[in-house]
């Protein structure tokens, strides 16, 4: 054996010795510049859902996962303007198309607005008490759908392409990944064709709520007995069902990892409400529990909650005595209280944008204020909204840093912009 050689070979792989361990303490700290650690496992992803508008604000709530959740940023400052009157508003929403245009319902009539405010069709649906939201597809369909079950679908000039009924009152409908409609009625679950034909029908008296986030499962609930279900998109079989206590449910939100986060209360209006956090298999994740201030009456809440980009949900408490009062409620995703907000109130869903401010309605004395709110919860700004506690649409952030708004006053309807 050569150890004169064998030596050398030491001496020069201990001359990268240093080295190699310096790289090897560099990869292992978590803080290194090399390997930045984020720190909050909750961080929210953009869910990709081709069958959409590649617009702000597609359809209801943004998305099928009902997250109120944007990826453009809101007003910076509270410019506030009317921006479209219509004879009687609906309890829906709108939906911004990929071309920039606003597409909305009242009780009777669909219309396609461009973003200045200039009608440029409407359409007669031809009954009253509409208050779906129209939807905007990636072809640059709207879909429709009115409250006595009658599926339209419109181009962009608006010619009906195609229609189908379904003779029954719809409760919801939603975009599937693929394209495809899903349309629950009062005593069916529907899987619609993006050219018209029916490719399931399921016997389901639960209302549609949300889609997972690949598009495999859609949920529902029957909320008078606190029932969700999931179902299997591709022919309708319950994958499982869960009841949850409290026995009247609201709505569903669903994070980018599958949890849903699902509201509810008791008949029982002196007893809590309560929010859960189910897995996307059906487990119980975790429950947080409202207690209302002593004295008020809870209010079931109809508002959806929002969770910001960094995985935060915000939710509407309602109580009243002889006048409504509120509380803005911010939790982690681990369902940890982070801040509470008072006089706020629940006559709308919250909204957020990419910087994660929450927008919804304040109330200051005996004005009604419509308000910006930090993920901190400290007021940004707020502006007196004109609004009527009657039929307030839900608001959207469409392109330019605009918020769209509307109200009515029971004899004329306006929609407003806040922004640009």
């Amino acid at each position: 054996m050569n150890i004169k050689k064998g030596l050398t070979k030491i001496a020069g792989w201990q001359r990268f010795l240093p080295m190699f361990i310096i790289l090897v303490i560099m990869s292992a700290c978590p803080d290194s510049p090399t390997n930045p650690k984020d720190e909050n496992p909750y961080k929210q992803e953009p869910v990709d859902w081709p069958s959409l508008a590649d617009s702000p604000w597609p359809m209801y709530r943004h998305d099928p996962q009902n997250t109120g959740r944007s990826e453009y940023l809101g007003p910076s400052t509270p410019n506030y303007f009317s921006w479209y009157s219509m004879i009687d508003i609906s309890e829906s929403s709108m939906a911004e198309g990929s071309d920039g245009n606003i597409y909305f319902a009242d009780t009777k009539t669909l219309y396609a607005v461009d973003n200045n405010g200039a009608n440029l069709w409407n359409y007669d649906l031809g009954c009253t008490d509409n208050n779906m939201t129209p939807i905007v597809n990636s072809g640059n369909r709207i879909f429709y759908v009115d409250r006595k079950g009658d599926l339209k679908v419109f181009d962009l000039d608006g010619t009906v392409l195609w229609q189908l009924s379904f003779n029954k009152p719809v409760s919801f409908y939603s975009m599937g990944y693929n394209g495809n409609l899903f349309v629950s009625t009062i005593i069916k679950l529907y899987k619609v064709s993006n050219d018209g034909q029916i490719l399931f029908e399921v016997a389901e008296t639960g209302k549609i709520e949300a889609l997972s986030n690949q598009g495999e499962q859609i949920y529902l609930i029957h909320d008078r007995s606190g029932i969700l279900i999931a179902r299997d998109v591709n022919d309708g079989h319950k994958i499982w069902e869960k009841e949850l206590p409290g026995k009247r449910l609201s709505y569903i939100v669903i994070d980018s990892n599958d949890n849903l986060f699902v509201r509810s209360v008791s008949d029982d209006q002196s007893q809590p409400s309560y929010l859960y956090s189910i897995s996307k298999n059906g487990e119980e994740n975790w429950i947080y529990t409202y207690h209302y201030p002593e004295a008020y009456k809870q209010y079931l809440e109809p508002f959806y909650p929002t969770i910001d980009w960094n995985g935060n949900i915000y939710f509407l408490a309602t109580y009243q005595d002889s006048s409504w009062h509120g509380q803005l409620v911010s939790l982690s995703n681990d369902g940890k209280t982070r801040w509470i907000l008072d006089n706020m109130l629940g006559i709308c869903s919250l909204i957020s944008d990419i910087n994660n401010n929450v927008y919804g309605y304040i109330r200051d004395g005996d004005n009604i204020y419509f308000a910006s709110v930090s993920a901190e919860g400290e007021i940004n700004w707020k502006v007196n909204s004109k609004v009527s506690l009657a039929n307030p649409y839900e608001p959207i952030i469409g392109s330019n840093r605009r918020i769209y708004i509307a109200s009515s006053n029971y004899s004329i309807s306006n929609i407003y912009v806040i922004g640009e």
